[in-house]
Protein backbone atom coordinates (compact mmCIF):
# COMPACT_ATOMS: atom_id res chain seq x y z
CA UNK A 1 0.00 0.00 0.00
CA UNK A 2 2.66 2.49 0.55
CA UNK A 3 4.11 1.88 -2.60
CA UNK A 4 1.10 2.84 -4.33
CA UNK A 5 1.16 5.82 -2.30
CA UNK A 6 4.49 6.88 -3.34
CA UNK A 7 3.57 5.73 -6.75
CA UNK A 8 0.76 8.57 -6.86
CA UNK A 9 2.94 11.07 -5.30
CA UNK A 10 5.80 10.89 -7.91
CA UNK A 11 3.38 10.62 -10.65
CA UNK A 12 1.50 13.67 -9.31
CA UNK A 13 5.23 15.54 -8.82
CA UNK A 14 6.05 14.62 -12.67
CA UNK A 15 2.84 15.85 -13.90
CA UNK A 16 3.35 19.32 -12.31
CA UNK A 17 7.01 19.62 -13.64
CA UNK A 18 5.24 18.70 -17.22
CA UNK A 19 2.91 20.68 -17.40
CA UNK A 20 4.73 23.89 -16.38
CA UNK A 21 7.73 22.58 -18.30
CA UNK A 22 5.37 22.33 -21.54
CA UNK A 23 2.50 25.56 -21.57
CA UNK A 24 2.12 24.43 -25.16
CA UNK A 25 1.52 21.59 -25.03
CA UNK A 26 -2.25 21.31 -25.02
CA UNK A 27 -2.40 23.40 -28.18
CA UNK A 28 -0.46 20.70 -29.69
CA UNK A 29 -2.10 18.17 -28.76
CA UNK A 30 -5.54 19.55 -29.59
CA UNK A 31 -4.06 20.34 -33.05
CA UNK A 32 -3.55 16.53 -33.37
CA UNK A 33 -5.10 15.06 -37.09
CA UNK A 34 -7.28 12.64 -36.80
CA UNK A 35 -8.50 10.13 -39.45
CA UNK A 36 -11.58 8.36 -38.37
CA UNK A 37 -12.72 4.91 -40.24
CA UNK A 38 -16.74 5.54 -39.35
CA UNK A 39 -18.59 8.61 -38.28
CA UNK A 40 -20.46 6.55 -35.48
CA UNK A 41 -19.26 5.13 -32.95
CA UNK A 42 -19.48 3.95 -29.00
CA UNK A 43 -17.31 6.40 -26.58
CA UNK A 44 -14.88 3.31 -25.65
CA UNK A 45 -14.59 2.61 -29.12
CA UNK A 46 -13.50 6.13 -30.44
CA UNK A 47 -11.07 6.52 -27.46
CA UNK A 48 -9.43 3.10 -28.89
CA UNK A 49 -9.07 4.50 -32.52
CA UNK A 50 -7.78 7.41 -31.15
CA UNK A 51 -5.02 6.02 -28.84
CA UNK A 52 -4.59 3.54 -31.77
CA UNK A 53 -3.28 6.49 -34.07
CA UNK A 54 -1.52 8.89 -31.92
CA UNK A 55 0.20 8.38 -28.46
CA UNK A 56 -2.20 10.41 -26.64
CA UNK A 57 -4.22 8.89 -23.35
CA UNK A 58 -7.84 8.85 -22.26
CA UNK A 59 -9.60 8.14 -19.51
CA UNK A 60 -12.78 8.62 -18.67
CA UNK A 61 -15.42 8.55 -15.27
CA UNK A 62 -17.40 5.50 -15.47
CA UNK A 63 -19.87 6.61 -13.06
CA UNK A 64 -20.46 9.70 -14.58
CA UNK A 65 -20.43 8.24 -18.55
CA UNK A 66 -22.08 5.58 -20.60
CA UNK A 67 -19.02 3.72 -22.87
CA UNK A 68 -21.87 2.90 -24.78
CA UNK A 69 -22.86 6.12 -25.87
CA UNK A 70 -23.33 6.79 -29.10
CA UNK A 71 -21.20 9.24 -30.49
CA UNK A 72 -21.88 10.91 -34.04
CA UNK A 73 -18.56 12.42 -35.89
CA UNK A 74 -19.61 14.37 -38.75
CA UNK A 75 -16.10 14.71 -40.43
CA UNK A 76 -13.85 11.63 -40.65
CA UNK A 77 -10.81 13.65 -41.41
CA UNK A 78 -10.65 16.14 -37.87
CA UNK A 79 -8.45 17.33 -35.41
CA UNK A 80 -8.61 15.88 -31.90
CA UNK A 81 -9.91 19.66 -30.46
CA UNK A 82 -12.95 18.93 -33.34
CA UNK A 83 -13.74 15.49 -31.02
CA UNK A 84 -13.69 17.33 -28.02
CA UNK A 85 -15.87 20.04 -29.00
CA UNK A 86 -18.19 18.15 -29.97
CA UNK A 87 -18.68 15.92 -27.27
CA UNK A 88 -18.78 18.90 -25.53
CA UNK A 89 -21.73 20.15 -27.38
CA UNK A 90 -23.75 17.17 -28.21
CA UNK A 91 -23.24 14.90 -25.28
CA UNK A 92 -21.85 17.59 -21.85
CA UNK A 93 -18.38 15.70 -21.63
CA UNK A 94 -15.91 17.93 -20.14
CA UNK A 95 -12.46 17.33 -20.79
CA UNK A 96 -9.11 18.32 -19.08
CA UNK A 97 -5.74 18.19 -21.06
CA UNK A 98 -2.41 17.30 -19.05
CA UNK A 99 0.33 16.94 -21.03
CA UNK A 100 -0.35 14.11 -23.68
CA UNK A 101 -3.54 12.64 -21.18
CA UNK A 102 -6.97 13.68 -21.73
CA UNK A 103 -9.40 13.37 -18.57
CA UNK A 104 -13.07 13.27 -19.52
CA UNK A 105 -16.01 13.56 -17.04
CA UNK A 106 -20.01 14.67 -17.32
CA UNK A 107 -19.32 17.29 -15.14
CA UNK A 108 -16.76 20.18 -14.52
CA UNK A 109 -15.76 19.99 -10.67
CA UNK A 110 -15.61 23.18 -9.41
CA UNK A 111 -12.83 25.00 -8.55
CA UNK A 112 -12.35 25.19 -4.94
CA UNK A 113 -14.27 21.95 -3.75
CA UNK A 114 -11.77 20.25 -6.38
CA UNK A 115 -8.65 21.52 -4.99
CA UNK A 116 -9.61 21.09 -1.23
CA UNK A 117 -10.50 17.05 -2.30
CA UNK A 118 -6.82 17.37 -3.86
CA UNK A 119 -5.62 18.55 -0.51
CA UNK A 120 -6.96 16.03 1.48
CA UNK A 121 -6.06 13.40 -1.16
CA UNK A 122 -2.26 14.19 -0.98
CA UNK A 123 -2.16 14.85 2.74
CA UNK A 124 -3.64 11.31 3.45
CA UNK A 125 -0.81 10.14 1.42
CA UNK A 126 2.01 11.65 3.07
CA UNK A 127 0.51 10.43 6.72
CA UNK A 128 0.61 6.80 4.68
CA UNK A 129 4.28 7.16 3.90
CA UNK A 130 4.99 8.48 7.66
CA UNK A 131 3.30 5.36 9.51
CA UNK A 132 5.11 2.55 10.65
CA UNK A 133 5.33 -0.59 8.67
CA UNK A 134 3.49 -2.61 11.22
CA UNK A 135 0.60 -0.09 11.51
CA UNK A 136 -2.08 -1.40 9.38
CA UNK A 137 -3.96 0.82 6.91
CA UNK A 138 -6.74 0.74 5.02
CA UNK A 139 -6.05 1.10 1.54
CA UNK A 140 -7.48 4.19 -0.71
CA UNK A 141 -10.41 3.70 -2.28
CA UNK A 142 -10.49 6.16 -5.71
CA UNK A 143 -14.06 8.26 -5.23
CA UNK A 144 -14.98 7.75 -8.46
CA UNK A 145 -14.20 4.78 -11.22
CA UNK A 146 -11.64 5.76 -13.47
CA UNK A 147 -11.47 3.45 -16.67
CA UNK A 148 -7.93 3.50 -18.38
CA UNK A 149 -5.98 4.40 -21.34
CA UNK A 150 -4.24 5.68 -18.02
CA UNK A 151 -4.49 3.87 -15.14
CA UNK A 152 -4.78 6.43 -12.36
CA UNK A 153 -6.61 6.79 -9.11
CA UNK A 154 -8.77 9.32 -7.71
CA UNK A 155 -6.30 11.65 -6.05
CA UNK A 156 -4.35 11.71 -9.05
CA UNK A 157 -7.47 12.59 -11.25
CA UNK A 158 -8.44 15.57 -8.34
CA UNK A 159 -5.12 16.79 -8.47
CA UNK A 160 -4.69 16.57 -12.32
CA UNK A 161 -8.01 18.77 -12.49
CA UNK A 162 -6.24 21.26 -9.97
CA UNK A 163 -3.40 21.20 -12.22
CA UNK A 164 -5.30 21.85 -15.17
CA UNK A 165 -8.02 24.04 -13.59
CA UNK A 166 -4.91 26.51 -12.74
CA UNK A 167 -4.27 27.01 -16.02
CA UNK A 168 -0.90 25.24 -16.34
CA UNK A 169 -1.88 23.32 -19.22
CA UNK A 170 -3.35 26.38 -21.36
CA UNK A 171 0.24 28.20 -20.98
CA UNK A 172 -0.28 29.96 -17.37
CA UNK A 173 -2.63 31.37 -15.25
CA UNK A 174 -5.54 32.57 -16.53
CA UNK A 175 -4.16 31.39 -19.73
CA UNK A 176 -6.85 28.07 -20.65
CA UNK A 177 -9.84 30.35 -21.00
CA UNK A 178 -8.15 32.06 -24.06
CA UNK A 179 -7.50 29.52 -25.49
CA UNK A 180 -10.12 27.31 -25.24
CA UNK A 181 -12.04 29.62 -26.34
CA UNK A 182 -9.69 29.91 -29.67
CA UNK A 183 -9.92 26.58 -30.29
CA UNK A 184 -13.35 26.96 -30.44
CA UNK A 185 -13.98 29.52 -33.15
CA UNK A 186 -10.91 27.00 -34.65
CA UNK A 187 -13.24 24.21 -34.41
CA UNK A 188 -16.57 26.50 -35.58
CA UNK A 189 -14.57 27.57 -38.70
CA UNK A 190 -13.92 23.54 -39.76
CA UNK A 191 -17.55 23.31 -39.21
CA UNK A 192 -17.93 25.40 -41.21
CA UNK A 193 -16.03 24.66 -44.03
CA UNK A 194 -17.41 21.24 -43.89
CA UNK A 195 -20.97 22.19 -44.02
CA UNK A 196 -19.93 24.09 -47.20
CA UNK A 197 -17.64 21.20 -48.59
CA UNK A 198 -20.92 19.27 -47.85
CA UNK A 199 -23.33 21.10 -49.76
CA UNK A 200 -21.20 21.40 -52.23
CA UNK A 201 -21.57 18.86 -55.67
CA UNK A 202 -19.26 17.69 -57.99
CA UNK A 203 -20.57 14.12 -60.09
CA UNK A 204 -20.06 12.80 -63.18
CA UNK A 205 -22.75 10.66 -64.52
CA UNK A 206 -23.32 8.77 -67.87
CA UNK A 207 -26.77 8.75 -69.76
CA UNK A 208 -28.87 7.26 -72.33
CA UNK A 209 -31.99 8.38 -74.17
CA UNK A 210 -34.44 7.35 -77.06
CA UNK A 211 -31.86 9.11 -79.49
CA UNK A 212 -28.16 9.24 -78.07
CA UNK A 213 -26.79 5.97 -75.96
CA UNK A 214 -23.94 6.60 -74.75
CA UNK A 215 -23.41 10.35 -73.22
CA UNK A 216 -21.52 11.57 -70.61
CA UNK A 217 -22.40 14.94 -68.03
CA UNK A 218 -20.46 16.27 -65.28
CA UNK A 219 -22.60 18.38 -62.36
CA UNK A 220 -20.98 20.79 -60.55
CA UNK A 221 -22.91 23.13 -57.62
CA UNK A 222 -24.91 23.00 -54.94
CA UNK A 223 -26.44 19.45 -54.14
CA UNK A 224 -29.71 20.60 -54.95
CA UNK A 225 -29.11 23.09 -57.52
CA UNK A 226 -26.48 22.37 -59.79
CA UNK A 227 -25.29 23.37 -63.41
CA UNK A 228 -24.80 20.41 -65.86
CA UNK A 229 -22.05 20.16 -68.76
CA UNK A 230 -22.50 16.94 -71.41
CA UNK A 231 -21.36 15.74 -74.86
CA UNK A 232 -23.68 13.65 -76.35
CA UNK A 233 -22.02 10.93 -79.03
CA UNK A 234 -23.16 9.81 -82.44
CA UNK A 235 -20.82 10.20 -85.00
CA UNK A 236 -21.22 13.57 -86.65
CA UNK A 237 -24.45 14.40 -84.99
CA UNK A 238 -22.42 14.24 -81.61
CA UNK A 239 -22.51 17.81 -79.66
CA UNK A 240 -22.07 19.63 -76.16
CA UNK A 241 -25.25 20.00 -73.96
CA UNK A 242 -25.35 22.24 -71.07
CA UNK A 243 -27.97 22.98 -68.27
CA UNK A 244 -29.41 23.03 -64.98
CA UNK A 245 -30.88 20.53 -62.72
CA UNK A 246 -32.83 20.97 -59.50
CA UNK A 247 -32.57 17.82 -57.16
CA UNK A 248 -36.07 17.29 -54.55
CA UNK A 249 -35.04 14.94 -51.99
CA UNK A 250 -38.37 12.04 -51.45
CA UNK A 251 -36.85 10.40 -48.64
CA UNK A 252 -34.02 8.50 -47.28
CA UNK A 253 -33.03 6.65 -51.00
CA UNK A 254 -35.68 8.73 -53.35
CA UNK A 255 -35.36 11.68 -55.01
CA UNK A 256 -36.84 13.75 -58.13
CA UNK A 257 -35.00 15.48 -60.52
CA UNK A 258 -36.13 18.40 -62.65
CA UNK A 259 -33.77 19.38 -65.40
CA UNK A 260 -33.60 21.60 -68.34
CA UNK A 261 -30.96 21.61 -71.08
CA UNK A 262 -29.95 22.90 -74.39
CA UNK A 263 -27.35 21.82 -77.10
CA UNK A 264 -24.93 23.41 -79.13
CA UNK A 265 -25.34 23.52 -83.16
CA UNK A 266 -25.69 20.10 -84.82
CA UNK A 267 -24.37 21.31 -88.73
CA UNK A 268 -24.61 18.54 -91.20
CA UNK A 269 -24.48 18.62 -94.82
CA UNK A 270 -27.22 16.45 -96.77
CA UNK A 271 -26.68 15.59 -100.29
CA UNK A 272 -29.51 15.20 -102.94
CA UNK A 273 -30.20 14.59 -106.04
CA UNK A 274 -34.05 14.82 -107.76
CA UNK A 275 -35.22 14.15 -111.25
CA UNK A 276 -38.38 13.56 -112.89
CA UNK A 277 -39.62 13.54 -115.97
CA UNK A 278 -41.75 16.45 -117.93
CA UNK A 279 -43.17 17.56 -120.94
CA UNK A 280 -41.01 20.24 -123.57
CA UNK A 281 -43.04 23.20 -123.59
CA UNK A 282 -46.31 21.55 -122.58
CA UNK A 283 -47.24 20.42 -126.01
CA UNK A 284 -48.11 16.77 -125.67
CA UNK A 285 -46.75 15.44 -128.74
CA UNK A 286 -43.11 16.85 -127.69
CA UNK A 287 -40.59 13.89 -126.54
CA UNK A 288 -40.36 14.03 -122.44
CA UNK A 289 -37.48 15.70 -120.96
CA UNK A 290 -35.57 14.93 -117.56
CA UNK A 291 -35.23 17.87 -115.17
CA UNK A 292 -32.74 17.31 -112.89
CA UNK A 293 -31.95 19.07 -109.24
CA UNK A 294 -29.15 18.26 -107.15
CA UNK A 295 -26.33 19.92 -105.01
CA UNK A 296 -25.55 20.18 -101.36
CA UNK A 297 -28.29 21.57 -98.61
CA UNK A 298 -26.79 22.16 -95.03
CA UNK A 299 -28.69 21.92 -91.96
CA UNK A 300 -27.85 22.94 -88.09
CA UNK A 301 -30.38 21.69 -85.29
CA UNK A 302 -30.47 22.54 -81.74
CA UNK A 303 -32.26 20.27 -79.60
CA UNK A 304 -33.46 21.28 -76.37
CA UNK A 305 -35.00 18.90 -73.39
CA UNK A 306 -36.96 19.16 -70.57
CA UNK A 307 -37.30 16.09 -68.21
CA UNK A 308 -38.17 15.03 -64.72
CA UNK A 309 -36.55 12.18 -63.40
CA UNK A 310 -36.96 10.14 -60.49
CA UNK A 311 -33.29 8.95 -58.64
CA UNK A 312 -32.91 5.81 -56.04
CA UNK A 313 -29.71 5.86 -54.67
CA UNK A 314 -27.96 2.33 -54.14
CA UNK A 315 -24.88 3.22 -52.38
CA UNK A 316 -24.02 6.73 -50.70
CA UNK A 317 -22.00 7.95 -53.98
CA UNK A 318 -24.01 5.50 -56.78
CA UNK A 319 -27.28 6.61 -57.76
CA UNK A 320 -29.83 5.99 -60.68
CA UNK A 321 -32.66 7.80 -62.40
CA UNK A 322 -35.08 7.19 -64.91
CA UNK A 323 -37.72 9.20 -66.44
CA UNK A 324 -39.73 11.08 -69.23
CA UNK A 325 -38.42 14.06 -71.74
CA UNK A 326 -39.89 16.09 -73.78
CA UNK A 327 -37.99 17.38 -76.70
CA UNK A 328 -38.01 20.30 -79.48
CA UNK A 329 -35.53 20.28 -82.51
CA UNK A 330 -35.16 23.02 -84.77
CA UNK A 331 -33.52 22.43 -87.99
CA UNK A 332 -32.64 25.90 -90.52
CA UNK A 333 -31.21 25.07 -94.16
CA UNK A 334 -29.03 27.10 -96.10
CA UNK A 335 -27.27 26.81 -98.79
CA UNK A 336 -24.62 28.99 -99.95
CA UNK A 337 -24.41 30.65 -96.59
CA UNK A 338 -28.32 32.07 -97.11
CA UNK A 339 -30.80 30.55 -95.87
CA UNK A 340 -33.13 28.58 -98.29
CA UNK A 341 -36.68 26.65 -98.83
CA UNK A 342 -37.13 23.07 -100.03
CA UNK A 343 -38.80 24.02 -102.46
CA UNK A 344 -36.44 26.73 -103.68
CA UNK A 345 -33.43 23.62 -104.10
CA UNK A 346 -35.97 21.25 -105.95
CA UNK A 347 -38.50 23.11 -107.67
CA UNK A 348 -41.39 21.06 -108.71
CA UNK A 349 -39.72 18.00 -106.78
CA UNK A 350 -41.76 15.39 -104.86
CA UNK A 351 -39.65 16.39 -101.03
CA UNK A 352 -40.89 13.78 -98.28
CA UNK A 353 -40.85 14.65 -95.23
CA UNK A 354 -38.14 12.58 -94.30
CA UNK A 355 -35.73 13.56 -96.64
CA UNK A 356 -34.17 16.24 -95.02
CA UNK A 357 -34.71 14.90 -91.49
CA UNK A 358 -31.55 15.28 -89.01
CA UNK A 359 -33.17 13.93 -85.86
CA UNK A 360 -35.60 11.03 -86.10
CA UNK A 361 -37.80 10.13 -83.06
CA UNK A 362 -39.64 7.44 -83.38
CA UNK A 363 -42.57 9.48 -82.77
CA UNK A 364 -43.47 13.02 -82.92
CA UNK A 365 -46.13 15.08 -81.09
CA UNK A 366 -45.99 18.10 -83.88
CA UNK A 367 -43.90 18.30 -87.20
CA UNK A 368 -44.26 21.77 -89.04
CA UNK A 369 -42.64 20.07 -91.88
CA UNK A 370 -43.36 22.31 -95.24
CA UNK A 371 -41.40 23.02 -98.08
CA UNK A 372 -41.70 26.41 -98.31
CA UNK A 373 -40.22 26.77 -94.95
CA UNK A 374 -36.57 27.42 -94.22
CA UNK A 375 -36.80 25.65 -91.42
CA UNK A 376 -38.75 22.88 -89.32
CA UNK A 377 -39.39 22.15 -85.57
CA UNK A 378 -40.18 18.90 -84.21
CA UNK A 379 -41.42 18.23 -80.98
CA UNK A 380 -41.99 14.40 -78.83
CA UNK A 381 -41.89 12.67 -75.59
CA UNK A 382 -38.29 10.65 -74.87
CA UNK A 383 -37.14 8.68 -72.13
CA UNK A 384 -33.38 9.14 -70.32
CA UNK A 385 -31.99 6.92 -67.86
CA UNK A 386 -28.73 8.03 -65.77
CA UNK A 387 -26.00 6.66 -63.25
CA UNK A 388 -24.85 9.24 -61.42
CA UNK A 389 -21.32 8.95 -59.08
CA UNK A 390 -20.87 11.53 -56.32
CA UNK A 391 -17.30 12.43 -56.73
CA UNK A 392 -17.68 15.36 -53.88
CA UNK A 393 -20.24 16.22 -51.46
CA UNK A 394 -22.43 14.98 -48.99
CA UNK A 395 -25.61 12.53 -50.17
CA UNK A 396 -28.44 12.86 -47.86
Amino acid sequence: MVKDVIKTIFFLTLLTLTCICTPAAAQNILETHITLSKNKYRLYDLIREIKQQQDISLSYVSGQIDSRKQIVISNRLTTLASIIYTLKKEHNIQSKIIGRHIILSSRKPTHKKTKRKAKEKISGARQQTNRSPHTTTAPIRPADNIIPDANIDSATYMAAVVIADSGFAGGGGGGGNGFVQEEQNRTRRIKRLQAFRDEVFIAPAFYADDLFFANVQLGMGYKHLYGTLAYAFKGELGHFRYGINANIPLGKQWAMNIFINNGTPITKDINYTYSRDTLFSGDPDSPLVTITSQGTLRTRTTLFKAGISFEYTFYKRIHFSIGPVFNRSHTYFYQNGQPVSLAAIAPGQAIGKHDFSVLKPWSTLHDDFNVNNTGRIKTWIGIQATATFLLFGKSD
